[in-house]
């Protein structure tokens, strides 16, 4: 079907736009993180894209993470202009840092956002043309969150069987009715 062609080609080129922008902006914080104050936590930059989208940047060893209790929680910036809006976190465990930089040791950056309304809406658009007749499309409890991991080099990190997980809180309070879905393109 044509329509719902079109609805997941914009949503994939929405995503494909952010997470090139998230690769971007961590470069950036990559070439100017002062290695030793790794060892004592993370590195976190606040920062906004060429093309206006708001993010956090935080640059990450294993070493630091177990220095801080075992893990490292980032708050993430939001597109939201609400002052008290909820902050979503996330928090990533030594064990996890230690697995994604693998045998060298090397930092992980992170780079995460949520979403802003045109790219929700793009993603509710191919969520609405996929979904089965007469059921209703799922519907967003929260604002969509872009969440990319990479190497001290910018590369692209796979996340795959992490001995604990990467704990992601999107939502002050979540009931049974909520599910968390995700796209994911690696």
């Amino acid at each position: 079907n044509a329509a719902v062609e079109a609805a997941q080609n914009a949503a994939a080129e929405a995503v494909a736009a952010v997470e090139a922008a998230q690769q971007e902006e961590t470069m950036k914080v990559l070439e100017s993180v002062d290695e030793a104050a790794l060892a004592e936590g993370a590195v976190v930059a606040e920062v906004t894209s060429a093309t206006g989208q708001k993010m956090t940047v935080a640059v990450m060893s294993a070493e630091g993470a177990a220095a801080n209790g075992g893990s490292l929680s980032i708050g993430i910036s939001s597109s939201s202009s609400e002052e008290g809006a909820f902050t979503p976190e996330i928090s990533i465990p030594a064990s996890a840092l230690s697995s994604l930089s693998g045998p060298g040791g090397g930092p992980v950056a992170m780079a995460a956002a949520t979403m802003d309304e045109d790219l929700a809406a793009s993603l509710m658009n191919a969520a609405a043309a996929t979904a089965p007749e007469g059921r209703e499309p799922p519907k967003l409890a929260s604002a969509p969150l872009s969440l990319s991991l990479y190497d001290d080099k910018g590369n692209p990190l796979p996340v795959q069987h992490l001995e604990e997980p990467i704990v992601l809180t999107i939502a002050p309070n979540a009931s049974d009715e909520l599910a968390c879905v995700f796209w994911n393109e690696t």
